[in-house]
């Protein structure tokens, strides 16, 4: 019994002191222990399309801001392990949810052959430090149209092998503002032997935005041609537009070449909600 009670109290004594590191896995521990995470938004509820800040006018937005911060509340330092260097610098991950069903996420994919993939990061969260990152979420998919209205769950992970998670709900409202519409008229800068203008078949237009803020999707930008009247018709909403036009077949002139001159036309108008607004455009060959 005596010979047992002294083992014991050996094995322990020499873990103790670390002897038995060697035969055991090294696990990596992470501490959690006072910390405290917290995602917010610029708001609740938005409306996607373009800004507008007119009095009496509905406040439509192409993204809202969104911040997620860890913050260390505890007397210790509280390391957090990353798996790479690139998990590192982004250290936030934000992913938005409809129906559990993933519609965006600024999440990136890594050479795998890039060097610094394969060491650890260790970065110590001193007492009273946070970690904090602000992204802008947009309220449209890559093609420019908006998320269905409805409520969705944004949530921030962060990419230490913690996987620390934060939530919060918003609301995506219908895009409730009338859409206007631009009549164009595309036009020969000469007249026929009858006085009327000649009207180019096929020209290509592009409507944007004067506001280069204002980023281009569905709603406030369009793309086409014009029919064999060089009539064109582009829904939109609310704001001022430059309207360019070009015929297909053309390019830039130059001395050295015999290619043909580029033939083109712009104009600007300004679209309210609801209106329909004429527009012309006139071609000429610089």
């Amino acid at each position: 019994m005596r010979v047992v009670f002294k083992s014991l109290l050996i094995w322990s004594f020499l873990c103790s002191v670390g002897f038995s590191q060697s035969y055991l896995p090294v696990m990596p521990v992470v501490s959690t222990g006072g910390l405290q995470t917290s995602l917010t938004t610029s708001g609740s509820q938005f409306t996607p399309g373009l800004v507008t800040t007119t009095i009496n006018s509905s406040s439509l937005q192409a993204n809202f801001l969104a911040t997620a911060t860890i913050s260390n509340r505890s007397k210790y330092t509280i390391p957090l392990i990353f798996d790479n260097k690139y998990q590192a610098d982004q250290a936030w991950v934000f992913s938005l949810y409809k129906d559990n069903n993933l519609v965006w996420t600024d999440a990136r994919v890594y050479a795998l052959f890039a060097a610094d993939y394969f060491f650890p990061i260790r970065y110590a969260l001193t007492p009273g430090r946070s970690l904090t990152k602000t992204i802008s979420i947009p309220l449209a998919d890559y093609k420019g149209i908006p998320w269905s209205a409805g409520e969705y769950v944004l949530e921030a992970c962060l990419l230490s092998n913690s996987k620390i998670k934060s939530s919060t709900i918003i609301y995506i409202q219908p895009t409730y503002e009338k859409m206007g519409t631009i009549n164009g008229v595309i036009r020969q800068p000469i007249k026929d032997s009858y006085g009327y203008y000649n009207s180019p078949n096929q020209v290509f237009v592009i409507v944007s935005p004067s506001d280069t803020s204002i980023p281009l999707n569905g709603y406030n930008s369009w793309t086409g041609y014009t029919d064999n009247k060089g009539l064109f018709k582009a829904s939109l909403l609310s704001g001022t537009y430059s309207i360019k036009a070009y015929v297909p077949g053309t390019s830039v002139s130059n001395v050295l070449y015999t290619s043909t001159p580029i033939v083109w036309g712009g104009t600007n108008t300004i679209l309210s909600s609801g209106s329909i607004v004429p527009a012309i455009v006139e071609l000429k060959i610089p």
